[in-house]
């Protein structure tokens, strides 16, 4: 018999792989607990890489669809302190009335993602407000019922039969992961985040648009960043990032931290985390408007593995949760999308006509973790590393940047020339520094 899939949460990895398995005919039910694809905040802005996302996206069929809205002015990029003085800047390529070269890594509103993607998913196969619970096994047929909060299960297919497979692509608390797989829970990172936006930037706060320059400004002081992001809607988002040791930091503050005004007050004011911060840093904070929403970081344990189970498996975040600081996660979590899908169809089309065989199945699942945990512990290491520096190192930014900077060379460059991307970002800021540029 075709297997009868189940893909519990539709974020980019959950939609990417219920697409790609559309198009090879395979049958599948996407279940997500959002009511709508648009329901919440979608957060700030992506970029995808050329081997991995754009790779995914291709395969798709959806890279077209992704040009419409991808930006390739977005890779102006500013690292500075808190007084805005400069340790590292790309100027980014020029591309107004199609001069310039294009940037190999656009970028994307994560909403305009998660929209491309739902849109590609045939509709009856997606169930909205679907809010699972946990995993059943059906001991007789050694297949697999997905229960859900509001009581119920999933439907079975008109043979009958549960799902031969479930995947887990349900963020950073899975069920999935949870209720079967292993009783590992994310770490918290030690860090939190108010996520705001200032609406039509360049009109209500010119002055920050201009710096901006349609890309990105990261200031530091030593355990807080202020990120400024330019989105696709014509909106900066504006992330504080601070170090902190509770979890439960929002209920502590003493103030509502739900009320954008309360929390503008409270960042601006003396003694508060943005107090003695360049005023246009601090300006960016005054325009924001709407609402703010409230974040902490977690993180699963580098290298973290789970004992294989027949008819389940993770792929984003429910399979390796990474905070942002390497800007690696979408990709990971769209290249897991791409492998799996393709060992399930080699695994039908393997068997021949359209049918499947459990163990040969399970083969193919069994072949893609083992390579997705070797190839998502590299990402999560650097991720780990980055997060440390970034947010626990005495002396940000001027302590790190040619640290950070040698990492990222590193991760991006093969063995043989790694030693050279270790030296390279150390000698240009002692260069900096003696020539003052």
């Amino acid at each position: 018999m075709p297997p009868n899939i189940a893909i519990i949460g539709a974020g980019p990895a959950g939609t990417l792989l219920a697409r790609l398995l559309s198009l090879s005919s395979i049958p599948f039910t996407l279940y997500e607990s959002d009511p709508s694809p648009n329901y919440r905040s979608q957060g700030g802005t992506l970029d995808l890489h050329t081997s991995t996302g754009l790779l995914a996206l291709k395969r798709a069929d959806l890279f077209e669809e992704f040009l419409k809205c991808a930006r390739y002015d977005g890779d102006h990029l500013q690292i500075t302190d808190h007084r805005l003085k400069i340790f590292m800047k790309n100027v980014g390529a020029e591309n107004k009335d199609g001069g310039g070269v294009k940037q190999a890594r656009p970028e994307i509103d994560r909403k305009q993602l998660r929209r491309i993607l739902t849109e590609s998913v045939p509709a009856d196969r997606i169930v909205w407000g679907a809010k699972v619970k946990a995993l059943e096994r059906e001991k007789r047929e050694g297949t697999w019922r997905v229960v859900f909060e509001e009581g119920g299960k999933a439907e079975p297919t008109p043979q009958g039969r549960g799902f031969t497979l479930v995947v887990g692509a349900d963020g950073a608390f899975s069920k999935v992961r949870s209720s079967v797989l292993s009783a590992t829970r994310p770490e918290y990172a030690g860090v939190g985040v108010f996520d705001m936006a200032i609406p039509d930037a360049e009109h209500t706060a010119p002055e920050v648009y201009k710096v901006v320059n349609r890309g990105n400004i990261f200031a530091h002081r030593e355990g807080v960043r202020l990120a400024l992001q330019q989105l696709g809607d014509g909106s900066i988002g504006v992330y504080a990032l601070f170090r902190t040791e509770r979890t439960d930091w929002a209920e502590k503050q003493g103030y509502d931290t739900r009320n954008l005004e309360e929390v503008k007050r409270r960042l601006l004011g003396s003694g508060g985390l943005l107090d003695g911060w360049a005023d246009l840093l601090r300006m960016a904070v005054r325009n924001c408007e709407g609402t703010v929403t409230v974040r902490s970081l977690f993180q699963l344990p580098v290298g973290f593995r789970w004992e294989h189970v027949p008819g389940v498996t993770l792929i984003g975040d429910a399979a390796h949760l990474m905070t942002p600081y390497a800007g690696e996660g979408v990709n990971v979590a769209l290249e897991d999308a791409m492998r799996l899908a393709q060992r399930i169809v080699d695994a039908v089309r393997g068997n021949g006509s359209g049918r499947v065989v459990a163990d040969v199945l399970d083969n193919a699942v069994r072949e893609y973790e083992g390579e997705m945990w070797v190839r998502a512990e590299k990402v999560a290491r650097l991720t780990d590393e980055l997060t440390k520096l970034w947010m626990f190192t005495p002396g940000t930014p001027g302590s790190v940047v040619a640290k950070t900077a040698a990492l990222h060379l590193k991760f991006h460059t093969s063995p043989m020339m790694q030693p050279f991307a270790a030296v390279g970002p150390h000698a240009w800021v002692m260069w900096k520094n003696l020539t003052g540029w």
